[in-house]
């Protein structure tokens, strides 16, 4: 246990699911992180997504549990709660309301003494947005702007441990 803290960066595929359809998003993620014990970290993690009309951010407070930590390969699993926005890229202030984001994952990390590759597979949620503006139209932005919406991603990370 040495190397206590780290930094993480992320870039990876998103989906956030909408009564109406799938809406996709390149995200990335960019977290600080805690050893406690061996297996146990805590983080702050800020996560946003974009695409052409739409994005979504989160700042999260992540628990990691490494089944087998500081050693070359890992298995994690993760957890984490926060609040974020899920809207079109011009929303108004209603429909870029903040709201509860959970995010469950489990990824796989090779690690080479302070630096680590990873891959992981997440489930993100965000919960329902109730400031937001009335729906007009029932479109996918509008549908992410107002309801609750969850969706999977895979995200590439690597990781400086310090």
């Amino acid at each position: 246990m040495v190397n206590r803290w780290a930094i993480d960066v992320g870039l990876g595929l998103q989906s956030l699911n909408t009564t109406a359809q799938a809406i996709g998003f390149i995200s990335y993620d960019l977290g600080v992180r805690f050893r406690i014990i061996r297996p146990l970290e805590v983080a702050l993690v800020f996560s946003a997504g974009a695409n052409h009309a739409d994005q979504y951010d989160a700042l999260m407070v992540d628990a990691r549990y490494n089944f087998m930590a500081e050693r070359p390969w890992n298995i994690y699993a993760h957890l984490g709660f926060g609040g974020g926005t899920a809207a079109q890229k011009n929303a108004t202030n209603g429909d870029a309301h903040g709201r509860a984001t959970l995010r469950l994952g489990v990824g796989v990390e090779r690690r080479f003494d302070v630096f680590s590759i990873s891959g992981e597979v997440r489930l993100l949620t965000f919960g329902r947005n109730d400031q937001a503006d009335p729906i007009i139209t029932d479109t996918p932005e509008s549908d992410l702007a107002a309801n609750s919406t969850t969706g999977i991603g895979f995200v590439l990370g690597s990781t400086y441990y310090f």
